[in-house]
């Protein structure tokens, strides 16, 4: 599980080093990444969940097949209803209930909330809960319906 966990916090730099960095070079205003140490407790908060959910997404599976198609089913339906490819608000009230219960929501909230409006930890502490919870639920349901002896 670290060396997934060091693989998602490396692609969290990457992905706002990148950005940060590109835009002035495709002429457009540069971004500033906000409070720093609110947006690392977050990519942390957002790397454990995505770690335990791999945890409870091997426990659920059988080979590695089913992992595969089962972890790319999971990530892109709630991608998708969460608001990473279309802006929640475009989405209509169903969707955006069903948005509401993946933690992809929370974190595209928090990210939002420290890059685009400024907030700090604690602007972003229920987005931080939030996404503890779900990395908790995950995890102690994956380890319970693991198979050790397997």
């Amino acid at each position: 599980m670290l060396p997934n966990l060091i693989v998602v916090l490396l692609q969290a730099a990457v992905i706002f080093g990148v950005g940060a960095g590109l835009m002035p070079l495709l002429g457009l205003d540069p971004i500033t990444l906000g409070n720093v140490p609110a947006l690392a407790a977050v990519s942390l908060v957002v790397a454990l969940c995505s770690t335990s959910l791999g945890v409870l997404i091997a426990a659920l599976c059988r080979t590695e097949a089913q992992i595969g198609g089962l972890a790319s089913l999971v990530l892109w339906v709630a991608g998708a209803v969460a608001g990473a490819f279309v802006p929640q608000f475009l989405m209509g009230d169903l969707l955006n209930a069903v948005g509401k219960v993946t933690p992809h929501y929370w974190a595209i909230s928090a990210y939002s909330d420290i890059i685009a409006r400024g907030e700090g930890l604690a602007g972003v502490g229920l987005q931080l809960g939030i996404l503890a919870a779900f990395t908790v639920a995950f995890f102690a349901i994956g380890v319970w319906r693991f198979r050790f002896e397997a």
